[in-house]
């Protein structure tokens, strides 16, 4: 697995920092692991879909956006980097939402645990 490689120790070094900031959020045991497979689970798809068409995985996702004749997307398909800078826009915001989501769990958990 490409997250696991005894031959990427930095990727390895990664999962310990992402480890790290899950355990920040107080997400311990089950919440734990269940909270990074999520993690992983949406950069492994994010990036696998983006690679499945490299070299020109830009393009191609220009190419279907263009293909929805929808107005909200006049702007992204003027140019293969406006998608490229979308792309990168909705990883971040998505990773954010994420965390977040997985903070509000925490917090209800401990409001239920602690109540008063």
């Amino acid at each position: 697995m490409l997250f696991a490689s005894p031959s990427n120790p930095n990727m390895n070094q990664a999962i310990l920092r992402v480890v790290g900031v899950l355990e920040e959020l107080g997400l311990q045991g089950q919440d734990l692991t269940r909270a990074y497979q999520q993690w992983e689970s949406f950069v492994l798809g994010s990036t696998l879909f983006d690679l499945a068409g490299a070299p020109n995985h830009l393009e191609s996702r220009l190419d279907r956006l263009r293909q929805l004749r929808n107005d909200s997307f006049d702007q992204i398909t003027r140019h293969h980097r406006h998608i490229d800078d979308n792309n990168e826009a909705a990883f971040a915001a998505t990773l954010r939402t994420l965390v977040d989501s997985l903070s509000t769990d925490v917090a209800a958990a401990a409001a239920v645990a602690n109540p008063g």
